[in-house]
């Protein structure tokens, strides 16, 4: 197998021989088949021969180094991804800010499904009067409560 020779050699000899980083991986964005990763055997660096599917797998961490293409901050590329061992890709700080937008909007949905299906109880309508219903609620749930009820009165 030729040897495949870094860019970089002085920063790999950094890394090699004064900070013992124990897994090494360059990538040429402008060259995307241009990549390698190497692991620390002893006091040399060695290719890592963990390849899986299109995919460099780090021992150390428990997780594959994939090339993925797609838009990442407003940029059409082919970006270095990190995945699981299954094949699932961690979610970049906008993915998993979108998931969470997400999750929130099903939790909100809920709350408002969850208080829909009061408004036909006969309990609900008593506590409504009492004005007790309101107090034992949450701020956003009172308020999406209210929406509601003004929604209902509209349609009526």
């Amino acid at each position: 197998m030729p040897q495949i020779l870094p860019r970089h050699p002085h920063l790999k000899s950094v890394y090699q021989n004064r900070l013992r980083v124990p897994e090494y991986y360059w990538f040429d964005p402008f060259n995307p088949e241009d990549w390698a990763g190497f692991e620390l055997h002893g006091r040399i660096y060695e290719q890592n021969l963990h390849e899986a599917q299109n995919s460099l797998v780090s021992q150390f961490l428990g997780l594959a180094l994939t090339r993925w293409h797609g838009i990442y901050e407003d940029t059409e590329a082919v970006w270095l991804r990190w995945e699981t061992l299954q094949g699932t890709l961690l979610p970049t700080p906008q993915e998993a800010r979108d998931a969470e937008k997400q999750r929130a909007n099903c939790s909100l949905k809920s709350i408002i499904s969850q208080e829909r299906l009061k408004f036909r109880s006969p309990r609900f309508i008593l506590d409504v009067q009492d004005k007790s219903y309101f107090k034992s609620l949450s701020p956003l749930r009172c308020h999406c409560l209210k929406l509601e009820v003004k929604a209902i009165k509209s349609f009526s």
